[in-house]
């Protein structure tokens, strides 16, 4: 963000001096906040953005693909330019998928039912749930739902195959 900030500053040709003036903060803050330095307060931030006419908005991040299909979810060619489902990765641990599966449960979560990445994950977390259950038990309680509301909706069992061969060559 620091690099985007003094990036913006520079496109609208104003000095560090003119920005902080123009936000109502002292210079030596805004170059703080721009050596990433500062740990500056929501407020500040907002007068910043203000100040360089930006908007700041939140967003969930993209699924990691190439990570998701390192522990052996199918998703063949998505955001990607390899057209395998996989790649091929040294051996897996529980460990690694466990903490892949929670670096992008809070996207997995928000699939749409119609897309082929939900088809994907849920037969993933599908075959994961039914054959690695301690494993699925870490993953908390989000997942165990919505495998439960997506199985009603769809039966994705070619995929299920997919994944259980790849994880019992590679977990």
């Amino acid at each position: 963000m620091v690099e985007k900030l003094k990036l913006a500053r520079k496109t609208a040709g104003l000095t560090q001096f003119q920005l902080a003036g123009a936000a109502g903060i002292s210079m030596a803050t805004l170059q703080n906040i721009e050596a990433g330095k500062a740990n500056p307060e929501w407020s500040t931030l907002e007068r910043l953005f203000a100040a360089l006419s930006l908007e700041f908005t939140l967003k969930p991040k993209d699924l990691d693909y190439e990570r998701l299909r390192s522990i052996g979810v199918p998703l063949i060619g998505m955001e990607s330019k390899q057209q395998s489902a996989f790649i091929k990765a040294p051996k897996l641990s529980s460990s690694i998928v466990i903490d892949t599966l929670k670096a992008n449960m809070a996207q997995i979560l928000n699939l749409s039912e119609s897309s082929r990445e939900f088809k994907a994950m849920l037969s993933y977390l599908w075959a994961i749930k039914d054959h690695y259950p301690k494993v699925f038990l870490q993953l908390g309680t989000g997942p165990k739902s919505w495998v439960e509301r997506g199985l009603e909706s769809t039966q994705p069992i070619a995929l299920r195959r997919i994944v259980l061969s790849y994880l019992g060559e590679h977990l």
